[in-house]
């Protein structure tokens, strides 16, 4: 009896792995919605892995327990990496960013072991914009995990369709975010170069002839004399008298000898 539930058991897991590995290992996701908003609205929202919490069903408060970290830049390069028992191990990077035509990612699952590709793209239409979402990626070699392609396919459907339904409600919500431009150059006229002075050479100098003699008796400038006190010459005259000067003065009394006996 053991023996025929062992040989019944091998045949199931034999077919079981035959089935297996015929099964694809490689599953594709794709969902479109129409976003009531121009591609540079939504531009903003998707081109920011930071942001990324805002609307899909990947965030903190989903999964609290989980350890999030993001990059300091949005664009092409940008990161964001989990880590947790529920979520597992895992990075996502942006390869590709452009406002009209949407970006495009990288995704490395338990340290490398599984990678996915995906990309959200932008088509405008008078009605606002067509965001398609595709993410597709490779579940390995094992055979047992080709049996979970269609739940993965499912499971993954359903969260983009969340998302894209909560990005349509943070696009409506959220204000139109105004870039302003740089200042336009101011003109500057063009100067015409000044036209050169011919050199007239050195001025002539003109001969004013010799210089006026000036009278200092009758400057104009000076005030008229008033008078001069006549200095009395001190010289004596030609016969040894003394000069007016001298004759003026009084002449000294001579000296008394006393009496004579």
């Amino acid at each position: 009896m053991l023996k025929k539930i062992l040989i019944s058991s091998g045949g199931v897991f034999g077919g079981v792995l035959v089935v297996g590995l015929v099964l694809p290992s490689t599953y594709r996701v794709e969902r479109t919605t129409l976003l009531r908003a121009p591609t540079g609205r939504v531009y903003p929202h998707v081109a920011d892995p930071k942001r990324w919490r805002e609307w899909t069903p990947w965030h903190e408060a989903a999964y609290p327990e989980a350890q999030w970290a993001f990059g300091s830049q949005a664009g092409p390069g940008a990161v964001r990496s989990w880590s947790g028992e529920r979520v597992g191990r895992g990075s996502l990077v942006l390869t590709r960013a452009d406002p009209e035509t949407g970006v495009a990612y990288d995704v490395s699952l338990d340290g490398g072991r599984f990678l996915a590709q995906g990309t959200i793209a932008f088509a405008s239409s008078e009605d606002g914009t067509w965001v398609t979402w595709v993410d597709s990626g490779d579940v390995g070699g094992n055979p047992f995990l080709h049996y979970l392609v269609p739940w993965i396919e499912a499971r993954l459907g359903r969260d983009l369709d969340q998302a894209l339904l909560q990005l349509q409600r943070v696009v409506r919500d959220t204000p139109a975010e105004v870039v302003e431009a740089p200042p336009a150059p101011v003109p500057v006229p063009e100067v015409a170069p000044a036209a050169p002075v011919p050199d007239a050479g050195p001025a002539p100098i003109e001969d004013a002839g010799p210089a006026p003699a000036v009278d200092a008796g009758h400057d104009a400038g000076h005030a008229p004399d008033a008078g001069v006190l006549p200095v009395a010459s001190e010289e004596p005259g030609p016969s040894g008298t003394p000069t007016s000067a001298e004759s003026s003065l009084p002449e000294a009394a001579p000296e008394d000898a006393g009496p004579t006996h």
